[in-house]
């Protein structure tokens, strides 16, 4: 921890040697922000990627709004997308690893999963970067299409999750949690998780930090923390969770960008959908969602 505290004040300083910034702005609103929404440190990437957020909002800033899920999110996102897909004759299958990627003459027919094998006209490979990776390399192996894609580097996320006998705060509120290990915090007491007493989701900072320690270590770790920013839960723990997600999305260091692929590839039948693939939004759910809407306009131009 101190060597980590040292290293961290020696890239404030250049940071604020360069660029002339206050220390108690990088302390208060750059870091917090960087880390938060990037879970990187101001030096680990680019500009580009800070204002290209930015930029999106000031470009459409009477529809930018900050809110959070009335439920959680398989129950108010998830579950009406699959039941529209099987009123329009889609079938949804849960909890199946597709092993494979089928290949017939130089096309993409379909997929492997479990011992059957699922045939299409089309596919579209809709997943988070590391998954869509050890696909591609296992059905295409280096084929140049894929080059970039394959070098695309990932990130980690590290979440805790506490529930309470009691809400945190007075009001639903996502915010940062400057000079602590909680990137950003979310009441969700009256939004999200109204079923219980008391809900706090945090997002933990560097991740790195935290990918390999147990549970209990982490617990251990965040909790002086969330009470220096003033979360009334002493004594008001019931249960905690943590999650780990080791590939969670695509880096946004430098020279990660360029290397993002496109939807379309030059395998017929075949379709990239993802954050990670090229489109106006970074690692985002908007990402996400922008990229399935491109894939959509190629499959329907391909089929």
């Amino acid at each position: 921890r101190d060597l980590h505290l040292s290293i961290r004040r020696q890239r404030q300083m250049c940071i604020r040697d360069r660029y002339k910034v206050t220390a108690r702005a990088c302390e208060r609103v750059l870091i917090p922000l960087t880390a938060g929404l990037f879970f990187l440190m101001p030096e680990q990437y680019s500009a580009y990627v800070f204002f290209g957020i930015i930029g999106s909002a000031l470009k459409r800033g009477w529809q930018t709004r900050v809110g959070s899920f009335r439920g959680g999110m398989t129950e108010v996102m998830m579950n009406p997308l699959a039941v529209s897909l099987q009123k329009k004759g889609g079938e949804v299958r849960l909890n199946q690893m597709v092993a494979q990627i089928l290949v017939e003459d130089a096309r993409v027919v379909g997929v492997h999963v479990a011992d059957q094998d699922i045939r299409a006209p089309h596919v579209i490979l809709a997943t988070s970067l590391k998954p869509a990776q050890d696909l591609v390399r296992n059905t295409f192996g280096n084929h140049p299409a894929f080059v970039d894609m394959l070098q695309l580097q990932t990130m980690p996320a590290v979440t805790l999750q506490l529930e309470l006998s009691q809400p945190s705060k007075q009001q639903d509120w996502t915010t940062f949690g400057p000079t602590t290990v909680i990137g950003t915090y979310a009441e969700q007491s009256r939004t999200t998780f109204n079923q219980l007493p008391g809900r706090l989701s945090t997002i933990l900072s560097p991740p790195s930090e935290f990918i390999n320690q147990e549970p209990d270590q982490i617990y251990a770790r965040a909790y002086p923390d969330l009470l220096r920013l003033g979360l009334d839960i002493e004594d008001h723990v019931e249960r905690y969770r943590v999650i780990k997600h080791p590939y969670d999305f695509y880096a946004l260091t430098p020279g990660q960008d360029k290397l993002r692929p496109n939807q379309r590839t030059p395998i017929t039948g075949f379709t990239l959908a993802g954050d990670y693939t090229r489109q106006p939004f970074f690692a985002s759910m908007e990402g996400a969602v922008r990229s399935g809407v491109l894939a959509a306009e190629c499959v329907k131009e391909s089929l």
